[in-house]
């Protein structure tokens, strides 16, 4: 699992939104279903107990046992769509199909706020959506911690603490 878009819905409605690619047979079977006309209003998801994890190096989709059902490389997200999460404690969801949305996320895709509907275009699948509870956990944007021992990131080609770690 490591295909998963990130985006923010248009001015008008800032809303957080995910879209994971979901391997067939792994997404939940119990995850509402939208019709495409209301996409991701859905509060069930949220009503629930579903969650959805942000973390330094993952976004986890859980389950209302708090189970890890989906994990995904944390995409780059924006300030806005940090700040909307955390003000609202909550993001809309989007499972898309993997074997459609490797055939339709090019990048300049994965930026709209339409991703998930432009990937199902001609497919006659559901798409599967809700709204649910999202947290970022702490630390998830501190920077990677640097070793004493590891190349130095100016790219001298030194180590760390031989270039820019070294005490003054």
């Amino acid at each position: 699992m490591s295909d998963c878009g990130a985006f923010l819905r248009p001015q008008l409605s800032p809303f957080a939104a995910l879209t994971f690619a979901v391997a067939d047979g792994i997404d939940p079977a119990d995850w509402p279903t939208a019709d495409g006309s209301r996409v991701a209003d859905s509060q069930l998801g949220h009503a629930a107990g579903w969650g959805c994890e942000v973390r330094a190096e993952h976004i986890i989709l859980l389950d209302p046992l708090g189970e890890g059902i989906l994990k995904a490389d944390r995409p780059e997200l924006s300030e806005a769509w940090v700040h909307q999460v955390r003000s609202t404690n909550s993001a809309a969801v989007f499972l898309v199909p993997e074997t459609v949305a490797s055939e339709r996320a090019g990048d300049a895709l994965k930026q709209t706020s339409e991703w998930a509907m432009a990937a199902l275009a001609g497919n006659d699948l559901a798409l599967r959506a809700a709204t649910v509870r999202t947290s970022i956990a702490d630390g998830a944007f501190d920077p990677p911690k640097v070793g004493r021992n590891d190349p130095c990131h100016c790219g001298s080609g030194k180590k760390f603490k031989h270039c820019h770690g070294r005490k003054v």
